[in-house]
């Protein structure tokens, strides 16, 4: 590709697409398939990439690489195969068989579909969508100190899902704008700006619980009791305790898959 825009620090695959396609002033699916992303055969609209955004298989990772002239590393950081480890257990990963993305609901603590966004990030980098907003234990901005959106005022669908109830594909038809929701809405692109959603403050002790969280994510030390532990013992702690905070607390809805 003659033009390409650069993954910014810790930017979602699907961000920095998304960002090429505004740029080019092309759908998101016709970018998927310039860098040559493997892709499942299908009949329906749109063009469908495989373990998009979760694991680059061989051939997503050649074909970046080759078309962009990006850092093989660099490419790998946008997908969620970064926390493998920590936040994440992709053990049971066959970038040769799709169906084994199922682990990850199994064993995971992740968005699978769509994504949770901070407003003021969003206006400060002009549409990057933060890797880690992903992750199911991210749920507050640590930067502005807010708590992060999930779900569209508008269309009442998550962001970044497209569709209510169904994980799909990039569109070959119609342009994103990275800084728009653009869920498809009463036969309609939602046209909520996400820049503009109202954000809920939170208490200074919360966002350095959420920084602490996210430097063990990131692969940093991690502490139970004083010992020293992995990164995966730690979140597996931290997810049983939630669970365990969800049971005392009725009413409360898990939203993290």
């Amino acid at each position: 590709m003659a033009l390409v825009v650069m993954p910014e620090a810790g930017e979602a695959l699907a961000s920095w697409v998304d960002r090429l396609a505004a740029d080019h002033m092309v759908p998101p699916g016709a970018i998927g398939r310039l860098l040559g992303l493997q892709a499942r055969t299908s009949r329906k609209v749109g063009f469908h990439p495989v373990f998009y955004g979760l694991v680059p298989t061989p051939t997503t990772l050649a074909h970046i690489v080759q078309a962009t002239g990006i850092n093989p590393d660099r490419i790998k950081a946008m997908h969620l195969s970064r926390y493998s480890g920590t936040a994440l257990d992709l053990g049971g990963i066959d970038t040769a068989d799709e169906r084994t993305v199922n682990v990850i609901a199994r064993h995971g603590w992740v968005v699978l579909s769509g994504s949770r966004a901070c407003p003021p990030c969003l206006a400060e980098s002009g549409g990057v969508w933060q890797l880690a907003w992903r992750l199911g234990a991210v749920a507050v901005c640590p930067v502005h100190r807010v708590r992060l959106v999930e779900v569209c005022p508008q269309c009442g669908i998550r962001l970044r899902q497209r569709e209510r109830g169904r994980i799909c594909g990039l569109s070959t038809r119609y342009r994103t704008d990275p800084v728009l929701c653009g869920n498809s809405h009463a036969g309609t692109r939602c046209p909520q700006d996400i820049r503009d959603l109202p954000v809920e403050p939170v208490a200074p002790a919360l966002a350095a619980w959420q920084s602490r969280i996210l430097h063990v994510a990131e692969g940093g030390a991690a502490h139970i009791g004083g010992e020293a532990v992995g990164g995966w013992e730690w979140f597996t702690a931290l997810s049983s305790l939630a669970a365990v905070i969800r049971f005392a607390a009725p009413g409360t809805v898990n939203r993290s898959v």
